[in-house]
């Protein structure tokens, strides 16, 4: 069931755009991509000048492994997103690195499942959205057994709500509904 982003998350973003870190849910909301295609984007697929973005290509992850893909996940996706001034702001600090690096990871190799969202979470609990998740789990350790706890957060918001936000927000801006969407 698609929910909303939400008024308070999206003005958190607006209001946290420019600083360090925060690139994953900047991209999301500047772009409208599917994870696979944002997780597939590198430095080379950016346009600076002509400000857009070449969506061509996408990760898919079979278990944690990530598999780059040279097509997306329906013909329509091959396109040409606006690089908008928020986003070309993010991506500022990292115009230096080498053109075959993913923006999301900072690497030549795109990131595993496991790294994302770890990413994802981290960010949401660093702003205090979501709640923490306490888990046991029975490990053996030198022969014995012993129970571990560890945490992770649980946040109310995922990747693809952006998406929709996104169409939203180009039908708010007249965008014609064959292109938004």
């Amino acid at each position: 069931v698609f929910q909303a982003v939400g008024n308070g998350v999206l003005s958190m973003i607006l209001s946290i755009a420019r600083q360090v870190g925060v690139l994953l849910p900047v991209a999301y909301l500047c772009t409208g991509e599917r994870r696979g295609e944002m997780l597939g984007i590198q430095l080379k697929d950016i346009d600076f000048k002509k400000r857009v973005i070449h969506i061509y290509k996408s990760v898919e992850h079979l278990n944690n492994a990530p598999h780059m893909r040279d097509y997306t996940k329906t013909p329509a996706g091959i396109r040409k997103v606006p690089l908008l001034s928020m986003l070309a702001e993010a991506l500022e600090p990292i115009r230096h690195l080498p053109s075959d690096t993913y923006i999301i990871g900072l690497d030549t190799k795109p990131i595993t499942l496991k790294k994302y969202e770890t990413m994802w979470q981290r960010f949401w609990r660093k702003y205090g959205v979501g709640e923490e998740v306490v888990h046991t789990e029975r490990v053996y350790r030198r022969g014995r057994s012993e129970v571990v706890k560890y945490s992770t957060w649980r946040v109310p918001v995922c990747g693809h709500q952006f998406r929709h936000e996104y169409v939203c927000m180009l039908a708010m801006a007249g965008v014609p509904e064959e292109i938004a969407i």
